[in-house]
């Protein structure tokens, strides 16, 4: 009778001792293939650095292209303002401002919406000479027109 008890006793201690070893040699397989992974992983992140920073100069670069661009853009605004005579105030290291840009591009947007009726204008017709030939109403060319003196 005992010895049955100790048939069983002796099998679930081979069975213990079995899956101790087989769980230690998974562990064991684990921890390798984690750092093999960690250095993967390391020299992945390490690639993808350079690359990230060489993106990085070339955007860099590209801002300052177009800074440039902007400058040398804003100048031509400046000289085509200057040529068209508006009121510009200069600065004394000679460079030339305007007084209030944003209405003076909006001024510029309405002339050129306006372009029509000011030819006219200067062609001396009166506005309701410029109504008809247009085919606006009288009251929106003599609006125009006093906007415009």
């Amino acid at each position: 009778m005992y010895y049955n008890t100790i048939i069983i006793l002796a099998g679930i201690v081979v069975i213990v001792i079995g899956l101790y070893i087989f769980l230690k040699k998974l562990n064991d397989n684990a921890t390798y293939d984690i750092y093999d992974d960690i250095n993967n992983l390391t020299n992945i992140l390490k690639n993808n650095e350079l690359l990230i920073k060489d993106e990085i100069k070339k955007i860099n670069n590209e801002i300052n292209f177009l800074k440039e661009n902007i400058k040398i853009n804003n100048e031509e605004i400046i000289n085509i303002i200057k040529h068209e005579n508006f009121n510009i105030k200069e600065k004394s290291d000679n460079q030339v401002v305007p007084e209030d840009f944003g209405n003076l591009l909006n001024y510029n947007k309405f002339l050129q919406k306006n372009k029509d009726i000011i030819t006219l204008l200067r062609k001396n017709k009166t506005a309701e000479d410029i109504a008809k030939e247009l085919n606006k109403s009288i009251r929106e060319v003599e609006m125009v027109l006093k906007l415009v003196k």
